[in-house]
């Protein structure tokens, strides 16, 4: 039963990812969206912010099916782990939002540690049974 519930989550976590990425390949497609992807990644301040955008896509996307494939999951689980931190540090610091951005970057903040938190779940149980 372990198995199968562990199995489940996997499956659902990888899917959050694949359907993220393959919303901003739409929106890529439909719409020019990566220049509006890269644009607010250029706006928090990184460098090469289309690189950055077609990373995060490739990222979500290859991340996504590997879980739901139960292909490398400990490590791709720990990247995963790494991207929700990074990405609610960077791009949730709701601290930094006006008084009436602060509660649904709070919110996404607090979704973004919560799936991590997740992850790093995955990825010991990964490790786990492993061992």
């Amino acid at each position: 039963m372990n198995n199968m519930l562990v199995t489940v989550g996997r499956i659902l976590l990888g899917l959050f990812f694949l359907v993220l990425g393959l919303a901003k390949v739409k929106g890529v497609i439909d719409s020019g969206g990566l220049t509006a992807l890269s644009g607010y990644i250029g706006s928090r301040g990184l460098p090469q912010p289309q690189i950055i955008a077609i990373a995060t896509i490739a990222f979500e996307v290859l991340g996504g099916l590997a879980l739901i494939f139960g292909f490398l999951t400990m490590p791709i689980a720990f990247l995963m782990a790494g991207f929700c931190f990074a990405t609610a540090a960077l791009f949730h610091n709701f601290w930094t939002f006006p008084a009436e951005q602060m509660v649904p970057q709070f919110q996404s903040f607090m979704k973004n540690i919560g799936l991590a938190g997740a992850y790093l779940v995955l990825a010991g149980d990964s490790l786990r049974s492993k061992l």
